[in-house]
């Protein structure tokens, strides 16, 4: 049985998708309503299970990246990978991962398990405990 690949996304990433809208030309928005619901839902103070472990403002900010693409932007090298293994690992789609795709995914993994490591490093020499 194939192992799944490792997931670089295990939450919302505003940064990132700030950094996909940089790229494609364009500035992410969300109305005061999003907003709200971002920190209701950042707060726990509302049920919001139906979202199904996505997060308001990712949703939007998604919504918002897709539909420039499908006015035909022009997409920079990389990109779409980076969109992929986004998608993918946020359960918005299961797209198939070509090879550029799959290098994008273990170099961001490796990337983000040295980084924990360091983090974890930091936390001992400075003598604070936790994971």
């Amino acid at each position: 049985m194939d192992t799944p690949p490792p997931k670089v996304f295990k939450k919302a990433e505003v940064p990132f998708l700030q950094g996909l809208a940089k790229d494609l030309g364009i500035t992410l928005k969300a109305s005061d309503d999003i907003l709200l619901s971002q920190r209701l839902y950042e707060a726990g103070a509302a049920d919001l299970n139906i979202l199904d472990g996505k997060e308001p403002i990712e949703m939007v900010y998604i919504d918002q990246i897709l539909a420039t693409i499908e006015n035909g932007a022009k997409l920079p090298q990389g990109f779409a990978s980076r969109l992929a293994v986004y998608l993918n690992d946020r359960n918005y789609a299961s797209l198939e991962e070509d090879v550029p795709t799959a290098l994008f995914r273990q170099t961001e993994a490796a990337k983000r398990a040295l980084m924990e490591g360091v983090d974890v490093l930091v936390r001992e020499v400075k003598g604070e405990k936790g994971a």
